[in-house]
């Protein structure tokens, strides 16, 4: 434990020294090129360097176009990437769509990430659903023993929660996210990767989930 401790100190020391030498080189960067915080949080990553190694600005038209707005949109092996209008453009049509997904979904569909006992398939339940990562200490002090914790994913502080949880679902994660992993560990039901499971739940519902299929419903 005292080696962990060690290790532990060591990483966050680490990591606090990245971000201050980070902090400073930015500061430099600014001060050097003539540019205010806004305009260089405004560079992207590759020109950064461009600005560091050639001190080659961008273009003062095109930073103001990124400050109006700007949206990068990966699919598969696609990228996109929105400036301006066109980027609240975008914004407005992928919430529509989102909108339209949660008002027609039946059902959800996860991985199964945990199945403790082979002799219980279907697992039904009072939901409580975490939304926010607002406020979320305070919100999720209120869950009961026994309730079915949905969350977008999970992470160490939620461990107590999930104990005394009847079974966890989540938006996100892979079969080696926290989620799963801890889920194993603790010997409850969970289901993950559902994508809409916060917002086509709500705290208080009553939901059947199916740990042969992954499916999870309203009942």
């Amino acid at each position: 434990m005292g080696h962990s401790s060690v290790l532990r100190f060591d990483l966050q020391t680490c990591i606090l020294c990245i971000l201050k030498y980070s902090d400073d080189l930015l500061k430099e960067v600014i001060t050097k090129n003539n540019l205010t915080e806004v305009e260089l949080k405004s560079y992207e990553f590759e020109e950064v360097l461009d600005l560091v190694k050639n001190g080659k600005k961008a273009s003062s038209d095109l930073l103001i176009k990124r400050q109006k707005g700007f949206l990068r949109v990966y699919r598969h092996d696609d990228v996109k990437t929105f400036i301006a209008e066109d980027a609240h453009k975008e914004i407005t049509s992928l919430l529509e769509f989102r909108k339209n997904e949660i008002s027609q979904t039946k059902n959800l569909k996860g991985t199964i990430a945990s199945w403790p006992d082979k002799n219980v398939e279907i697992i039904k339940g009072k939901a409580f659903v975490l939304t926010t990562a607002f406020g979320a200490d305070d919100v999720i002090k209120s869950m009961k023993h026994g309730e079915i914790l949905v969350a977008t994913q999970t992470h160490p502080a939620l461990v107590p929660y999930m104990k005394e949880s009847l079974a966890i679902i989540t938006d996100e994660g892979g079969i080696t996210c926290h989620a799963a992993i801890v889920s194993r560990e603790l010997g409850k039901p969970c289901i993950i990767g559902t994508r809409l499971a916060t917002k086509f739940l709500k705290t208080g519902d009553q939901i059947e989930v199916d740990l042969k299929t992954g499916i999870v419903k309203k009942i």
